[in-house]
């Protein structure tokens, strides 16, 4: 009788580990990582998906063009600056630095 209860045991604590596992993930990308990810080409909503709402946002004249500003850490713990210029709500260029200060 007592093979007929471990075995269940057993398999409910291996179920119940591999779900605590799984809930874990992986770890979580850093925005460098995110950012990596845009390119030209890109709209404002795929953008704004990957690298979240952008902090800064300049717009140039009637024409659609505009420059988000993203600051964040780089992968080697200096502050930087991501720039990601639009033209008619796409992606056209991409800049990042770090900042100085």
């Amino acid at each position: 009788m007592k093979s007929h209860i471990v075995k269940p045991v057993i398999a409910l604590g291996l179920v119940l580990t591999l779900g605590a596992c799984a809930s874990l993930g992986t770890p979580s990308e850093s925005r460098a990582d995110r950012f990596s990810r845009i390119h030209a080409g890109l709209t404002q909503d795929e953008v704004r998906s990957i690298a979240g709402a952008a902090p800064d946002i300049t717009t140039r004249g009637s024409n659609g063009d505009a420059l988000w500003i993203y600051h964040y850490e780089d992968l080697w713990g200096y502050d930087a600056e991501l720039d990601i210029q639009f033209h008619d709500g796409v992606v056209t260029d991409k800049f990042s630095e770090r900042v100085e200060g």
